[in-house]
């Protein structure tokens, strides 16, 4: 019973970085994402994936694997479309001012603009 309760949580885990993952690879933006922090979330998932592997702990093991797995690609995502932001994400046309994160350095933005295939 509770290895079904941990399969769940462990499916809304993977559901919870799917939008994240989804918008950078479609969109190319990366803007709001702290590499900083998703190297944290990458290296947390080592240590504590190593005492599951160490315990023997299935549920623990998925659910380190699944959190490696994407913390990894949207680091890589991030990096890739360092700087990069999708319309909704981008500067605001009359100079506005755009809310930096805390510990980067500010950047402009480089607007991505993708013209959809209807077919």
């Amino acid at each position: 019973m509770f290895e079904i309760l941990g399969i769940v949580g462990i499916a809304i885990s993977v559901a919870a970085y799917v939008p994240q993952v989804v918008h950078l690879a479609r969109e190319h933006c990366s803007a709001g994402v702290s590499s900083r922090a998703w190297e944290m979330w990458l290296a947390s998932s080592v240590l504590v994936g190593t005492v599951a592997m160490h315990r023997r702990d299935p549920v623990f093991i998925l659910l380190q694997a699944c959190t490696l797995a994407s913390a990894t690609v949207i680091l890589f995502l991030a990096r890739r479309y360092k700087g990069m932001a999708c319309e909704l994400h981008a500067p605001p046309a009359d100079g506005g001012s755009v809310v930096q994160a805390v510990g980067t350095t500010p950047q402009p933005p480089v607007v991505v603009t993708h013209a959809r295939n209807a077919g």
